[in-house]
Order: structure tokens, then C-alpha cells, then sequence
């Protein structure tokens, strides 16, 4: 796939030009360094280093897990995976998202994020 790093819209591989904006698209690997530089501006004003701590199958989940490490004072964001048109079709391909922590306190985050993923989700009261 390729991608217009201005329009953020993802294209199949024989398209070379972005029909919206008209700038040339961009390959998975090149898209993939612009999200993550993306991801790195967003928390250096701050001066943390951030790495990916997991993949969350939706907001339910990221917002479960984030709540928790901030308990914790752990500096997390979710980062989701934008939808991205294809043939006029918006589709999911890499999953919803990512759990992205301080670097300095990934292997904390990821043993708290295991735990929580092993305990069973909390029940829900009848409705009489």
C-alpha cells in the first residue's frame, strides 16, 4: 500500500500520486516513520521517551489499560490507527490502536497490562 502523508489516505500500490491533494504517496515503511515521529513530538515537550507498550482491540479496552497505568503514574497515550480509505471504502487494516508508555517504565506497564488482560472482565449487575 502507499499513503499521502498530507491527506493521510491510504491507496493501492500502482496509484503514484494523491488524486486530492496531488503530491507523490509514500510507502509503508516511509508512513509508518512519519506516525511514530508523530508519536515522539507529542510527548518531547514533555521530555519522555515513548514506546509501545501493547496493541488494544478497542476504545473499551485502551481506556481499561490507560486508566490503570495512570493510577499508576505511568505517562501513557492511545494511539489509534486511523481508518484510511480504499476504493472509496474505509477499513481498519492495523488493528484500533496502541498503548504507548514511557520508555523508562515499559517493562511495568507491560507486566501491569498482562495483569489486567489475565483478570476476568467485571460483572454486570442484574436489571431488575
Amino acid at each position: 500500500m502507499k499513503y499521502c502523508g498530507e491527506c493521510r489516505i491510504e491507496y493501492i500500490d500502482v496509484v503514484e500520486f494523491c488524486p486530492e491533494c496531488g503530491r507523490g504517496l509514500i510507502d509503508e515503511k516511509d508512513w509508518q516513520e512519519i506516525l511514530h515521529e508523530e508519536d515522539q513530538r507529542r510527548t518531547r515537550l514533555a521530555g519522555i521517551k515513548m514506546a509501545p507498550a501493547c496493541p488494544v482491540s478497542g476504545r473499551v479496552e485502551a481506556l481499561q489499560i490507560t486508566s490503570i497505568l495512570e493510577e499508576e503514574n505511568i505517562p501513557v497515550f492511545i494511539r489509534t490507527n486511523e481508518e484510511t480509505a480504499y476504493n472509496g471504502l474505509f477499513v481498519t487494516q492495523k488493528g484500533w490502536g496502541e498503548i504507548w508508555v514511557a520508555e523508562s517504565r515499559l517493562d511495568e506497564a507491560r507486566r501491569l497490562i498482562e495483569e489486567i488482560r489475565k483478570s476476568p472482565p467485571p460483572e454486570i449487575p442484574d436489571q431488575d
